[in-house]
């Protein structure tokens, strides 16, 4: 097993791994993603996990990556993804900051259902679609900070949701 595991170095050029490789590995609170990784393997349900960040390179966010990193507190993002996968926060309840890039178009259902200790987010101008799911069950969730004339705007108002301009 790997209970005892602490820290892992995702390199630039991985190509592929099965599915959960890191399901149990109960210690694994540092992951190191390597700027030119394409790929990052799944690590739902891991939750030693704190905070972590996904270099430029990453241009996907898988459906449920980080589901169930019930230690997760916070996710910096600074490539270029399209797409919030869904359920790809699920269930992280700790999580309390998020930074998305400027590249995020859109944000797919519960992709953060159940953040419960999210407080506010700030959604970028290039996003044109949320799933009206995508932050349900975030019951600490009031303020989504954004681009005035915005989709964020709109949504915020749509559903109940203090918007602040950022």
């Amino acid at each position: 097993g790997c209970k005892a595991m602490s820290s892992i170095n995702v390199p630039a050029d991985l190509v592929s791994v099965g599915t959960s490789p890191f399901s149990g590995c109960s210690s694994l609170h540092n992951i190191t993603i390597d700027e030119g990784a394409k790929m990052i393997p799944e690590f739902s349900y891991n939750s030693a996990l704190k905070s972590i960040v996904l270099p430029a390179s990453i241009v996907n966010l898988k459906d449920m990556q980080f589901m169930g990193c019930s230690g997760l507190e916070s996710v910096e993002i600074k490539g270029a993804v399209k797409t919030i996968g869904e359920m790809a926060f699920y269930g992280c309840t700790l999580l309390k900051e998020v930074i998305l890039p400027e590249t995020v178009e859109r944000i797919d259902g519960y992709a953060f259902g159940s953040c419960t200790s999210l407080e506010e987010i700030a959604i970028p101008a290039s996003v044109t679609n949320i799933a009206a799911n995508a932050f349900e069950e975030c019951t600490a969730l009031k303020t989504i900070k954004g681009t005035k004339g915005s989709y964020a705007e709109t949504f915020a108002k749509n559903n109940g949701f203090t918007f602040v301009e950022k």
